[in-house]
This record gives structure tokens, sequence and C-alpha cells, in this order.
């Protein structure tokens, strides 16, 4: 296929439960003038010959197979090889609603466009979650400031983006998780004026279904691998030149979380790290919480270990 608006991209890997959902769903669509591309990323199950099949089939999709690699890296290679003028996510255990692209249709003339809510679905059920005041929003200073933390925004799906301003942004393949908020820092500081998609008025025939996951037994990390990846992404999110407090407070909480088991025996490199003692210390005093501060201090002492035990979350 010549020349498509849109490009959507699926990394694929060990996914031949769901795999077939995923791109029955993308066929599906009522816009048609769109590629599919099927990056297998070295799957050790069917997945890679079901991509196979689907190209042979249909003249929209195109597999490509790699060496394992991650999601980053998957993702990469779809961008290289990408031809249309939007480009879209959509990973291989989520699907859409045959209207999905059709509501992007009209937006055209914005640099991003983005939906104002997603379907988080289990085994059991899915569930419409909505941002509320997100359709209000008209430019990305304001989504910044106040919808950065939320997955709607941080997540590569559930948006387009224009692939001009992509030339030379590429996922962070040294991140477990992560990689796409800074993905999408990098890309909305190049942009300007972004459109919002109401998931509410167009109904659910345009919705994104989002499998949901624990993603603090999935991604569990060391003390080191936690503070190396918060450097790697507030290095993207200050690019953005735009603060979120509510993103800068959740984010480090969140990757504290993640490595809880190793913070026993590794807490030293949490507490005494600059770049994460400044992160506590700018939290706390955003948020007013100036005893926050005292322990935060008296941690980044070696003399006081048994203090640091003792208050291992700030």
């Amino acid at each position: 296929m010549s020349n498509p608006k849109i490009s959507v991209i699926v990394p694929v890997y060990n996914a031949e439960s769901t795999i077939r959902r995923c791109v029955d769903s993308i066929l599906a669509q009522t816009y048609t003038d769109f590629e599919c591309l099927l990056i297998d990323d070295g799957s050790k199950d069917r997945s890679g010959e079901i991509c196979d099949e689907y190209a042979e089939k249909d003249s929209r999709v195109r597999a490509f197979h790699k060496e394992n690699g991650g999601v980053s890296s998957a993702r990469n290679l779809g961008l290289d090889n990408a031809i249309g003028e939007w480009l879209a996510f959509i990973d291989s255990d989520d699907w859409v609603g045959e209207s999905y692209l059709e509501s992007f249709s009209g937006l055209f003339d914005a640099d991003m466009l983005v939906m104002n809510g997603y379907n988080s679905c289990s085994a059991e059920s899915c569930k419409l979650i909505k941002v509320n005041g997100l359709s209000a929003c008209k430019n990305v200073e304001g989504l910044i400031t106040s919808y950065l933390d939320n997955p709607i925004i941080k997540t590569p799906w559930a948006k387009l983006f224009r692939k001009e301003f992509l030339l030379n942004m590429r996922f962070e393949e040294n991140l477990r998780i992560g990689e796409d908020l800074c993905f999408v820092c990098s890309y909305m500081s190049h942009v300007g004026k972004i459109a919002i998609v109401d998931i509410t008025q167009l109904g659910q025939s345009c919705g994104y279904f989002y499998t949901s996951y624990d993603c603090n037994k999935k991604y569990r990390m060391t003390v080191q691998e936690a503070v190396n990846s918060l450097k790697i992404i507030f290095a993207s999110y200050k690019g953005l030149k735009i603060r979120c407090l509510e993103f800068e407070k959740n984010i480090v909480e969140q990757f504290y979380v993640l490595c809880q088991e190793d913070i026993w025996n590794n807490g030293n490199i949490w507490y005494n790290d600059r770049f994460i003692q400044s992160l506590l210390l700018k939290n706390a005093i955003t948020s007013h919480k100036y005893f926050k501060v005292l322990k935060v201090v008296a941690a980044s002492f070696p003399g006081v270990f048994h203090l640091r035990c003792f208050i291992r979350k700030i």
C-alpha cells in the first residue's frame, strides 16, 4: 500500500493468545487509509507465524521479525519503516473499536491527537476511564501542567503522532519502564497545537481497550536500576520546560515501590544519591511537608543508617 495516512505500529512478543483479536480490530476499521506494521520481537511462540499469515492475506499489513530486544526496540523498528503521515501505537494484548482511527480523521490540522479516555480491561470486564476536563485543553502547556501524570497522556496509545516531528526521536531502549513516557515528553517538547477526541460523545466504537496488569509485580527492579531510570526520565521531562507537580511526586513514589524489595539491602544507594535527594527535597518543599524535608536531610548522613531504615519511605 502506497502513502497511507496512518501507520499503526504493533510490537509483538509471545502474544499468540491475543494478537488475532488485536489485528482483527485494526483491520475492521471504518477508516481504511492506513497500514499496519507487526513487529515480532523474537517471539518464542507462534506469534511470528501469525503475523506472517496476516501479511499474506492483507496488503495493508507488513510483518517484521527481529531478535528479542524489548518493546522499545520493536517500536523503533516500526518507526524506521513506517510511511504514514501519522503514527499510532497499539499493544498486541490490546484492541480498538471499529471507529478508532476514524475518530481522529477530522483533526489532522493539529500536531498531536489525544483521546480523553480509554477502557481498562481485565479478564472479567472493561471499565471506561475518562479524564475529566481534558476536552477543554487547547495547547500542550495545559496538557502537561494538569494531566502529564495520567496514563492517557504518558503512554503512546490512545493518541496519534505526526511523523514529521519524529524523524530524530526513538524510544529509550535502556529502560524497562518509563520508555513510553520519555518518548511522549520528547514529542510534546516539539509540538504546539493539540486536539482532543471526546470518547464520551463518540461512543465505545472509537475506544481503545487496554489490558490492565499489576506493573509493580511485572517491573520489579533493583535500587540502582530505579535510580538510573529516574535520571533518564527526568532528563526527558525537563526538556518540556513545564512542571507538573503531581507527576514529579508520583513518579518518584512509583519507582520507590518498584525497588522496595531491594531497599533493605541497598537503601544507601537511594538515599545517598544526590539526584534522588534533590527530588525528595523538592517534592517535600513544594507540597509544604517540611517534616519530610528534615527526614530527607537526616537520611543523607551515613552516621544515621538506622534512621534511614526507619524512614525508608518519604
